[in-house]
């Protein structure tokens, strides 16, 4: 069945069916679009029980990140969405309210008592919550962190030729100028990319960078709310991202993405990559990435 545009409740939509007697609901089919990720997968299969519950059936169309947008935009410009329930990241949380194109969640919220309390304030006011509407709820955590590869840290001939190289110890980095350095080191002399890096532009090297930012002590905006990306901060991430893109990164890491990325890291074939939490159950499964689980990838 295909809703009209505006009737994208998203999360909602299942916590109010969930409340429904499941007769009520019977012969109801849902389709969402959702990216291709873990998250989904762990949805996908709670599914079964949810039908079972509310009688409702839940389809997934399941697409990779750079698809997404184009794909979602089409669908919601047009005068009926074949989707009903949309999995929006939250680069676009001020894009597709703005167009009109998602429910108000807050009048769903409120007759349901739906619990907004274990979500970080700032996270639903950074998704566009204000007194007045709450265009989306969070969904799913994508906090950034290094991963990286013991055993080729910890591999005897290249602590023995770092320290001849360096003066320095191989060991974890401390910084993100001990980062890049390594990083470099381990693509001349390890025989792997120093860098799984995702510098397509957009989502992919914004995400990327801002650890570069934050790491060297910069920020987007000051404390006058002004664009402070010139600060000696910046500047200095800014060149360390450049040097390791050029120097310590995978051949065609301007145009590689997420996904580009963790196939090179799960092939073994490079040492490290700046990426999501929950990239790390991914690449220590040994039935998924055979040739770096067994190579104990860094927590």
């Amino acid at each position: 069945m295909a809703f009209q545009r505006t009737a994208l409740a998203a999360l909602m939509g299942a916590t109010m069916l969930a409340a429904m007697p499941s007769a009520f609901a019977e012969g109801v089919t849902l389709h969402a679009l959702m990216e291709d990720v873990p998250e989904t997968q762990i949805i996908e299969k709670m599914l079964p029980d949810f039908e079972k519950e509310t009688g409702v059936k839940v389809e997934f169309e399941k697409i990779g990140y750079g698809d997404m947008h184009d794909k979602l935009v089409a669908q919601l410009v047009a005068p009926e969405s074949y989707y009903n329930l949309l999995e929006v990241d939250f680069l676009w949380a001020g894009e597709f309210p703005a167009a009109g194109w998602l429910v108000d969640l807050k009048p769903l919220v409120e007759k349901s008592d739906f619990d907004l309390k274990p979500f970080i304030p700032a996270m639903l006011d950074l998704l566009g919550r204000t007194d007045a509407q709450l265009p989306l709820i969070p969904m799913y955590n994508y906090s950034m962190g290094l991963i990286y590869r013991t055993d080729l840290i910890e591999d005897a001939k290249l602590k023995e030729a770092y320290k001849a190289e360096t003066g320095k110890e191989l060991a974890k980095p401390e910084t993100l100028a001990d980062y890049v350095a390594i990083s470099k080191f381990m693509k001349e002399k390890a025989g792997v990319a120093g860098a799984a890096m995702q510098g397509q532009r957009g989502d992919p090297n914004a995400m990327e960078f801002s650890n570069y930012l934050f790491s060297a002590g910069g920020t987007y905006l000051g404390a006058d709310r002004k664009v402070a990306l010139d600060s000696a901060e910046g500047k200095t991430a800014l060149g360390l991202y450049v040097d390791n893109i050029k120097n310590g990164a995978q051949q065609g890491a301007l145009s590689a993405t997420l996904d580009d990325t963790m196939r090179l890291m799960c092939s073994g074939q490079a040492f490290s990559m700046v990426t999501y939490w929950w990239m790390l159950p991914q690449i220590d499964n040994k039935e998924k990435c055979p040739a770096v689980a067994a190579r104990s990838p860094s927590r």
